[in-house]
């Protein structure tokens, strides 16, 4: 599913390279994340020419895939109706790698990273 609008480049996308998934854990709600009824979750390039998206109705836990190529920028992010949001800026490495980003700050939000060169 995407949620882009056909004929723009986002929609068209752009081929890359390496595999980029990016985990989101919340651990308990918290003020600043509204869950009722969701909260959105997007991962995208930082050239807006490809996105995915899920929603959290609770804690737990979302992953989502994207293409990227080396030294590129993904970001990921969880967007809440009200209150400020958490923002992951991902520079793709060239070589495989694993990473966890912990958001203590905004509510027990944990981002893991997983990067798999030419996997796309």
């Amino acid at each position: 599913m995407t949620p882009h609008i056909r004929g723009t480049a986002c929609q068209r996308g752009a081929a890359r390279h390496h595999l980029v998934e990016i985990s989101a854990t919340v651990t308990h709600p918290n003020p600043w994340i509204p869950f009722a009824p969701w909260l959105p979750f997007v991962v995208f390039r930082s050239d807006f020419t490809s996105s995915a998206r899920a929603l959290f109705t609770g804690p737990g836990t979302q992953t989502l895939k994207i293409c990227g190529d080396t030294n590129e920028t993904i970001v990921a992010t969880l967007v809440p109706s009200s209150g400020v949001g958490v923002v992951l800026p991902v520079t793709v490495p060239a070589v495989a790698r694993r990473w966890t980003e912990n958001r203590p700050e905004r509510g027990g939000v944990t981002f893991s990273i997983n990067v798999t060169p030419n996997a796309c």
